[in-house]
Parts: structure tokens; C-alpha cells; sequence
């Protein structure tokens, strides 16, 4: 059963009145609110209120007695606010959305909480004809178009809506923004590990190197980092695995659950992979300023992040709706126990590649299935063959500077390794 229902069409057609008698006497029991049409005694209209289903509540944002249109947006931002966070609320009303309400910041987080929620909802959202007509009528700017566009992204991006548009209100037709989805089942949980161990060689370790922060495998010609994940409870694959003598005996431990081991694995599999002559070979170099997002236009698309990754502020300011979801969530992320409801509705997926590590990437692959999947940071791997699971670019780091990064990881300095080191870039594109 659909969790929100959303009328759509011109103005005029009874989108409003059509959810009032749907709804009835039911209103009363909701939140949210309706857009009131404010009439004097010969019928002509003087403006808008936003009121309370239960009629209880109400106050006039737009007036028309001076002359010209008069707003008072902070109708929205403490009215309107508050008609959306009413939590003994079983369902809200939203007639309507997608106007100038949306320049107000606290009515616009409030509403993108109610999509992140789930709550039920039915009302009536501006589509793209009325808000080009009131970007005309009223002069506004970018910002209300970008606000509109983020609506629209953030709405599917939460949870499918379905639109009816009110021309055909009797057969019902809508569309489904994620109609099309399908799910990719990870049938062999471990098959894209087994995938990066065929080519380590027995190369000697010269040293492995465990800090808080990184954690460092040395052979005579390179050095492999991964970021060091935290858990040492689960038994080991290698019970001396610090002793390891081989890259391919250290790098046979990747699908440890014990996850300290796991990050020495890691980065014993990347102290072959990511080295300059595999760069070179495979045309990866990339300027750090580039990122991992290089060439795609990212304009209004559903952008969605799992882990706190150093990236340019330009990738969050094009996006139509942009979430970082995170094991220790820091203000405005998201926890990472909502990727299922997310990851899904995203255009484009950017991965730490610690999920490697601590085993959550080849269930975030599944949830990625139809987005657009990047995975990065210095713990990935420049391996093709991760491309074949549904990743469409590998981003990562070549360590050059062993003697810096080797004193970081020893002393357990905080910060990212970039400055010892060179990016590559390599992209199912470019094989």
C-alpha cells in the first residue's frame, strides 16, 4: 500500500477540494495542514492561510488588501513547522507544497524529516507548469527553483510517492519513480574478495604497521594502506597474522571478521595493486582535485554517501537531494541503518571503501543496484575485476611518500594520507 498519495496538476481543476471530501471528517484527526482561500463579504478574494485540519489553528502568509501581494513566511517557519512535527499525528495532510513555503529553512528541514520518517501523507504538490508559473508571477529567483528541484528529489528519494494527476482523477493512473527498480542478490557473499586474490604473489613483507587511524603493509617496493577498522573479538583467520610473511598469505585473511586483521589484509592486497607502475599501465593518474566524480554531471541528482569522505563542496551544491549516511553519524548525516531506505533511490553511489574492511559492501552493492556506484578513499584497491560487481569507478590512493606515511601510521597522527601520495581514477568506462 502506498504510504503517500499527491495530487499534481493547474491550479483551479479541485485538487484541494477533492482530498477535503476524500478525507471528510478523517481531516480532523490528522496533521499537517490545508491552504485556505481568504474571502471579505462580496466574495472577493484578500489572500491565504495556513490552517490546521481541525480548523483549530491559522494565520494568513499571503495578502492581498494592500495593493500588492504581502508575504509573511514565518507563517511557515513556526506555524508551519509546528503543524508538521506533531508526533501523536497518524497521518498528515499536505495541501500544498512545492510553493514559496519551500524558501523557508525550517519548514523545508521539517518537511524533508517527514519524508525520512515515513509518515503517512496525502495532499497536493506543485508540479513542474504551477511552479514555472510562479516563478514568473512573483519574480523569483534560482532559489526557489533549486528548493522545487530538491522537493521533487528528496520525495523519491525517501519513498515513492504516487502522483495522480488531477485531469483523470477517477481512473487513477500514476507514475512510480522507482517502477523499474530491481534488487541484484548477492548469491556468493564473498565473491568479489575471491576476486582480488588470484594475482597477489608471494612477495615478502617487510613490515606491517597497525595504528589507530591506518594501518601499513611494507614490501621492498611499495607501500599498501587501509584504513584501520576497528574490532578485534572475532577469531582470526591467521592467528599471528602481524607475522605474516607473504602478501598472499597476509592478503588470504581479507574476509576476516576480525576486522583489525581484516584492515591488515587490506592493505597487504593494496601494497600490490596500487603501486606507480599499475598506474601508469592502466592510464589512472588523477589530480585530487578532480575526485572521484570527474566528468559527470551531477545537476539534480539523488546523491547519496556512505561515510564522511573529503570531497569537494561543488558535488553537495548541484545535487537535487544529497545524504551522508554513517556509522557514527555526525550533525545532518544519517545513520548508516538507513541505506536500505535511501541507497535505493539514489542516482549516484559514493562508497567509502573501508566497507571492504568491515563487510557491509556487497550488501550496499545490492542496495545500489540502479544508482550510479563509485568506490573510494585510500583503502581501495586499483583492481578491474571490482568492476564486474557493480561498481562503475575505483578511486584511490598510490602511497609515494613511504617515509611520511610510514611516520603517520607510528605515531597515530589523525588526517587523510592524500599528501603522500597520488590518486588514480579508474572508470568501466576507460577499459
Amino acid at each position: 500500500m502506498k504510504k503517500r498519495l499527491f495530487l499534481t496538476g493547474p491550479m483551479g481543476w479541485g485538487k484541494s477540494t477533492a482530498i477535503a471530501q476524500a478525507l471528510g471528517s478523517t481531516a480532523c484527526r490528522g496533521g499537517g495542514f490545508f491552504t485556505r482561500r481568504q474571502l471579505d463579504s462580496s466574495g472577493k478574494l484578500t489572500g491565504f492561510s495556513l490552517e490546521s485540519p481541525d480548523g483549530a489553528r491559522g494565520e494568513v502568509f499571503l495578502d492581498f488588501t494592500q495593493g500588492k501581494p504581502a508575504w509573511n513566511l514565518s507563517v511557515f517557519s513556526q506555524l508551519g513547522r509546528d503543524l508538521l512535527t506533531d508526533p501523536d499525528a497518524p497521518f498528515l495532510v499536505l495541501d500544498e507544497i512545492g510553493g514559496v513555503e519551500l524558501l523557508c529553512p525550517e519548514f523545508a528541514d521539517a518537511l524533508e524529516a517527514v519524508f525520512v520518517r515515513g509518515t503517512p501523507c496525502i495532499g497536493v504538490m506543485k508540479g513542474a507548469g504551477p511552479s514555472d508559473a510562479l516563478i514568473k508571477a512573483l519574480g523569483l529567483d534560482d532559489t526557489y527553483a533549486h528548493s522545487w528541484e530538491r522537493l521533487q528529489a528528496f520525495s523519491a528519494a525517501t519513498r515513492t510517492p504516487c502522483f495522480i494527476p488531477a485531469d483523470n482523477l477517477t481512473n487513477t493512473p500514476w507514475h512510480s519513480p522507482a517502477s523499474g527498480f530491481r534488487s541484484m542478490p548477492m548469491t556468493d557473499f564473498f565473491a568479489l574478495y575471491d576476486a582480488l586474490l588470484p594475482e597477489i604473489p608471494q612477495e615478502p613483507i617487510l613490515c606491517v604497521s597497525s595504528g589507530d587511524f591506518w594501518t601499513g603493509v611494507e614490501t621492498v617496493n611499495n607501500l599498501g594502506l587501509a584504513m584501520t577498522t576497528a574490532g578485534d573479538t572475532a577469531p582470526r583467520v591467521l592467528p599471528r597474522w602481524e607475522e605474516a610473511a607473504t602478501l598472499a598469505e597476509l592478503a588470504s585473511a581479507v574476509k576476516s571478521w576480525n576486522f583489525a586483521e581484516a584492515s591488515a589484509a587490506m592493505a597487504a592486497i593494496n601494497a600490490f595493486y596500487n603501486t606507480r607502475e599499475r598506474m601508469e599501465n592502466l592510464n589512472a593518474a588523477e589530480p585530487f582535485e578532480h575526485y572521484c566524480t570527474r566528468g559527470l554531471d551531477l545537476r539534480g541528482k539523488i546523491i547519496g554517501v556512505v561515510g564522511h569522505l573529503n570531497m569537494p563542496e561543488s558535488i553537495r551544491r548541484e545535487a537535487g537531494a544529497f545524504f551522508i549516511l554513517e556509522r557514527k553519524p555526525q550533525p545532518g548525516d544519517y545513520p548508516d541503518s538507513a541505506c536500505d531506505a535511501l541507497l535505493p533511490r539514489c542516482d549516484v553511489v559514493i562508497l567509502t571503501a573501508s566497507t571492504l574492511v568491515n563487510k557491509t559492501l556487497p550488501h550496499l552493492l545490492e542496495l545500489c543496484v540502479n544508482a550510479y556506484t563509485i568506490l573510494t578513499g585510500p583503502t581501495c584497491p586499483m583492481c578491474p575485476a571490482l568492476l564486474e560487481f557493480g561498481i562503475d569507478r575505483l578511486s584511490g590512493l598510490v602511497i609515494t611518500n613511504r617515509e611520511a606515511m610510514r611516520r603517520r601510521i607510528r605515531e597515530n597522527l589523525p588526517g587523510p594520507p592524500y599528501p603522500f601520495g597520488q590518486p588514480f581514477l579508474l572508470t568501466k568506462e576507460g577499459l
